[in-house]
């Protein structure tokens, strides 16, 4: 019996201890709102993280390319880091191949019970690399998927390319919605950007990655500023109230360059990009 309470008593501790490490972890290597953590801790204690953008790393395998009932092409896979996985579904293309070292972020998104555990296994989000080569120096550390490079093209006003490792990442601005081609202030807004960091080295930090495949960043350049922030001062696009509604940085910078009027605030009513590819009645716009 004494060696029963014992037994049962060494559990209760190991849970407790194992929670609390978990739960330690979970602020330390927080970084803008992205938990950069391995597999099997997100297995373990999902509620910790439930609603939250995440990144996992691990070894991928059962890749399979399908098409949904609308016509989307998307792929699914498990990223496996020893006993544990993680289902991943993703419009994002890639060009992986199984046994290959991944990383994945975006969002949990459903439960499943297995025995007294209820864990959140289905991961909506793109793999982007493999560490550790370009994300592998900044996880290794505890921090953000980051890396840098030059910018070899220029999009629009939110949307660019990174050359890294010998090929250009397509990166979408975190926090900011520029005017898009054919919009008042579309061009302008383009040219900007391109004014600021075209064939410029740039230093890109990830916080999540959106159904297209492209990373969703800060962009910081070579004078330290963040090109986020910049495009806001000058008038040049709107803060992205949808993605990034608690960013107080971003909302000041706006109302300053609207204050001014600045760049697109010279416009009596400038319109909203978002409702520029969505407008009411009819057929949306497709993604820049």
């Amino acid at each position: 019996m004494i060696s029963n309470q014992n037994s049962l008593s060494d559990e209760f501790a190991m849970r407790w201890f194992t929670c609390f490490a978990i739960l330690l972890l979970s602020f330390v290597r927080a970084w803008a709102g992205l938990s950069i953590l391995p597999v099997g801790t997100l297995l373990a204690f999902p509620e910790t993280y439930d609603g939250q953008s995440v990144c996992v790393d691990g070894t991928a395998e059962n890749i399979r390319g399908s098409v949904s009932s609308k016509g989307n092409a998307y792929f699914t896979l498990d990223i496996r880091q020893g006993a544990h996985k993680v289902h991943v579904f993703s419009f994002g293309k890639t060009d992986l191949q199984n046994g290959q070292t991944v990383l994945s972020c975006g969002r949990f998104h459903r439960e499943n019970k297995v025995g007294e555990n209820t864990f959140h296994d289905e991961l909506t989000a793109c793999l982007v690399d493999s560490p550790p080569g370009l994300f592998g120096p900044a996880l290794q550390a505890g921090r953000s998927p980051e890396f840098s490079g030059e910018v070899t093209s220029v999009l629009d006003g939110d949307t660019l390319d990174v050359l890294a490792q010998h090929r250009p990442r397509r990166v979408r601005l975190e926090g900011v919605d520029c005017p898009e081609k054919g919009q008042d202030f579309g061009a302008r807004s383009k040219q900007y950007t391109a004014s600021k960091i075209f064939g410029k080295r740039v230093t890109v930090t990830v916080v999540n990655i959106d159904k297209y495949g492209r990373m969703v960043a800060w962009v910081r350049m070579e004078d330290d500023r963040l090109l986020n922030e910049e495009i806001l001062l000058a008038g040049m696009g709107w803060w992205y109230r949808k993605y990034a509604p608690d960013n107080k940085t971003l909302e000041s910078l706006e109302a300053e360059a609207r204050s001014a009027k600045r760049g697109l605030w010279a416009e009596k009513n400038p319109l909203p990009p978002w409702e520029f590819r969505h407008p009411r009645g009819a057929l949306a716009l497709p993604p820049k």
